[in-house]
């Protein structure tokens, strides 16, 4: 796209269904339709350059919101040579913040970034950064956040059952992904793809190392799902891992997801974890959508407690035969867990879980 005097050059946006609906001087938005779904895009040039652009935001914004489309916001690389008013900006931004929860947030940022466009990118669900143009890789990563997700809190995810069912190769596969010895780490992303559907995650690139969130289907229903890395850390719970994974789940709360969530973890890195780990239980406590943990190995001191335990209000706390919560040697007990579960039926177990408790989930009827 050069400036701002056309509709966003995406190949996936028909070509008839661009509707503008606000121009600034280096800022326009509209209605489109991406891959099939209809959305809120709005393109900025650079920078707010000028009041009318923030308020190019901000309508687009409002729009979303009223509207129950996802926002989709495309910041290109060129520079703008003055900003818009603080006045204006805090307005925009009131904007979409008021849409978080509502409808889901994604960005593409292209080149280099600065404070005030941080404070937008800041703000999204999902982040998508290229060096300085929308490349196939930028469109699928938009694409694929939007397929997985639903466009709005009322109308929830349509149900999609796997391309491929599991095969037996694949179920036993978890058992040479997962080492038995519980300080060997191992890649958590290994073990998510032999258990969502079609091996197919989205990873939220927002996470510290030693944490994963993203969004997957299981048994064809829509998840969002919190996991510790033990390839980093070990897996522990830092402040920066607590802290994401709160904000994460409320997301999915808001847009009302299901979350699964896989603890394989020690304890915590020290330091000033307590407050964020108190208040990630808290996110937890407070849920209205149904959450299901898996613990394959480990979940010792706090991430055993804080990180989906059946006291938080799990519908469901999956631990695998020779794992061990709480403390070193500690087995699981119905004080921690629901079922004691074979690896190989990790996959099954989490769809059946979500669909027993289908009724917590808003689910598309379409």
């Amino acid at each position: 796209m050069s400036g701002v005097d056309a509709a966003p050059d995406l190949t996936v946006i028909e070509a008839d269904a661009y509707a503008p609906l606000v121009t600034g001087e280096r800022a326009r938005a509209g209605t489109c339709t991406l891959d099939g779904r209809r959305a809120v895009v709005y393109v900025v040039d650079g920078a707010l350059a000028s009041d009318a652009d923030a308020i190019v935001v901000e309508r687009a914004a409002s729009l979303a919101a009223n509207a129950g489309l996802p926002l989709v916001g495309l910041w290109l690389a060129s520079a703008a040579v003055r900003a818009a008013a603080p006045s204006a900006i805090s307005r925009a931004l009131a904007a979409v913040a008021r849409a978080r929860g509502v409808v889901p947030r994604l960005a593409v940022s292209l080149g280099d970034t600065d404070e005030w466009r941080d404070v937008f990118l800041a703000q999204a669900e999902r982040v998508v950064h290229a060096v300085d143009a929308v490349d196939d890789g930028v469109l699928d990563t938009v694409l694929e956040t939007l397929a997985i997700l639903p466009p709005n809190r009322w109308q929830g995810v349509a149900r999609l059952e796997p391309l491929e069912a599991s095969t037996p190769e694949q179920r036993d596969a978890v058992l040479e992904v997962v080492p038995k010895d519980i300080g060997s780490g191992f890649d958590m992303r290994e073990l998510l793809e032999l258990i969502v559907d079609d091996g197919e995650f989205v990873n939220r690139d927002v996470a510290p190392l030693e944490l994963i969130v993203g969004h997957a289907r299981f048994g064809g229903r829509t998840a969002g799902v919190i996991a510790s890395q033990p390839l980093y850390r070990a897996g522990i719970l830092s402040r920066d891992a607590a802290d994401t994974a709160a904000r994460f789940l409320r997301e999915c709360v808001s847009l009302g997801l299901p979350v699964v969530t896989i603890v394989d973890s020690p304890g915590t890195g020290g330091g000033e974890v307590a407050a964020a780990a108190a208040e990630l239980a808290a996110v937890y406590s407070d849920a209205d959508v149904p959450f299901i943990t898996v613990i394959p190995r480990r979940a010792f001191g706090l991430p055993a407690a804080v990180m989906g335990a059946l006291g938080l209000g799990a519908q469901a706390v999956l631990a695998w035969p020779d794992s061990q919560i709480g403390r070193p040697g500690e087995a699981p007990s119905e004080r921690t867990t629901t079922a004691v579960i074979q690896p190989q039926a990790t996959a099954e177990s989490i769809a059946g879980f979500l669909d027993m408790f289908a009724d917590g989930i808003r689910e598309s009827q379409s």
